[in-house]
């Protein structure tokens, strides 16, 4: 506990308070690797239970702009322990880079930002819990003299991988939030499917690891479950050797294939996804290449959402018949080739 006076804010969060064990407000050093320490105003969230998150909605008492310098700080343990978490974001949305499991999660800010609400986006991929919950914290408020103020400090393991990449012995203070991409941060690992593969809880792409598919490979998910790609992902059908992918239960859907600020890379050639909520959802980030992409029977075909703007988005023969609502949905930014689509929907 922070040796500061805390508000319980009662009123807040009303939404989420099945989530939510209690919320904290107060001011402190913020002290992040790599970067000059700062004094921020701060709102704590404790969750009952770790918390799979992979957005949040943070409203105020003024609307945020986007252009706010915000510091979104968590930790898988009761105390201690803190972590950055990398985001991209739309005023008061907040993605995040990859998927974060929280014990507690703090909102922090040079500007005292009144945060009166925050909604979380949950998720269902779990990683291991870390074993170093149980070490001790290290507060450094030693005495020499007078009392120093406390300060919360928070690794940063993108900008360490920067450093060890670099070989840079001395480190640079920085003053604003870290929001590199992880493109030459990390070693990437891949991994490669082929066959007939089924999946009875989500795959998960993470960052710095590529998933490549090979030619005439079907995969199949259980209902309620799918492929989340924060990486690369590489689905090399031929016209001759097709990739499908298709729910394991006729009649119940999976989830369908999801991209999730990926950087580019990632491609879709000759594969067909079917029995899925959406056979294709991007959101934010760069979208894959699309060529001879067909999407039949889902709920929904293809959406793009908040793609960077600076994008551009290749669908070379991509056809969407027998889905529910809609076949193709653009809503990103960023520019769109099409050469050739279909999207129809047959009745009877």
């Amino acid at each position: 506990m922070f040796n500061l006076s805390k508000i319980l804010i009662l009123l807040l969060f009303r939404d989420s308070l099945s989530l939510f064990l209690r919320v904290e407000t107060g001011h402190e050093n913020i002290a992040i690797d790599g970067r000059d320490t700062y004094y921020g105003h701060y709102t704590e969230i404790h969750f009952h239970n770790v918390t799979c998150i992979d957005a949040i909605d943070i409203h105020c008492l003024k609307e945020l702009t986007g252009a706010e310098e915000i510091d979104l700080l968590y930790s898988e343990c009761a105390k201690g322990h803190w972590k950055v978490a990398h985001y991209t974001n739309s005023k008061h949305h907040f993605r995040l880079k990859e998927p974060i499991h929280a014990q507690r999660l703090l909102i922090s800010s040079r500007l005292e930002l009144s945060v009166i609400d925050a909604q979380v986006e949950s998720c269902s991929f779990l990683p291991p819990l870390p074993s170093d919950c149980h070490r001790p914290t290290r507060t450094h408020n030693h005495r020499h003299g007078k009392d120093r103020p406390p300060t919360i400090r928070a690794v940063d393991r993108f900008a360490q991988m920067d450093l060890e990449s670099d070989n840079v012995e001395v480190k640079q203070p920085r003053s604003r939030r870290f929001r590199r991409s992880l493109e030459g941060g990390e070693k990437d690992e891949e991994e490669n499917i082929e066959g007939l593969k089924e999946f009875s809880e989500d795959k998960v792409v993470p960052h710095g690891h590529t998933l490549r598919i090979s030619a005439g490979a079907t995969l199949k998910f259980r209902p309620e479950t799918g492929l989340v790609v924060y990486g690369i992902l590489r689905v090399d059908g031929t016209a001759a050797q097709p990739i499908t992918f298709d729910t394991t239960v006729e009649g119940q859907r999976w989830k369908g294939i999801e991209f999730r600020n990926v950087t580019a890379g990632s491609a879709l050639h000759h594969v067909k996804i079917s029995g899925s909520d959406v056979a294709v959802r991007i959101l934010g980030g760069v979208a894959p290449d699309f060529d001879h992409v067909a999407a039949d029977g889902n709920a929904y075909g293809i959406q793009m959402d908040q793609l960077d703007e600076n994008s551009s988005t290749h669908m070379v023969s991509v056809v969407t018949t027998n889905n529910e609502k809609t076949g193709v949905e653009y809503l990103g930014k960023g520019a769109i080739s099409i050469d050739r689509m279909v999207t129809a929907r047959m009745e009877g």
